[in-house]
């Protein structure tokens, strides 16, 4: 219920039932990831994938474009930046 009142009367704006959604995912994750039910990786990859369902069928991405969206916003700068430091430290 917070969701939907504090924004607007704050910002003056609206939550969309995406930025919903995906702001319940991540207090989900947070909450899950501080008490250690569900390994790390595992629930990292499933929010990923239930983020990007709910974007395509809330339709907030269109299907046909997803694909394409998701590998261009990808920085794979950073995941190489990530992986050379995580094999250094290993």
């Amino acid at each position: 219920m917070v969701l939907f009142t504090v924004p607007s009367l704050i910002f003056d704006k609206s939550f969309t039932p995406i930025l919903a959604s995906i702001t319940l995912i991540m207090v989900g994750v947070y909450v899950l990831l501080g008490l250690e039910i569900i390994h790390r990786t595992v629930l990292a990859t499933f929010a990923a994938v239930l983020s990007i369902i709910l974007a395509i069928t809330l339709g907030s991405t269109p299907a046909e474009e997803s694909l394409d969206f998701i590998i261009e916003s990808i920085d794979f700068n950073t995941i190489g930046l990530l992986l050379g430091m995580m094999i250094i430290v290993t």
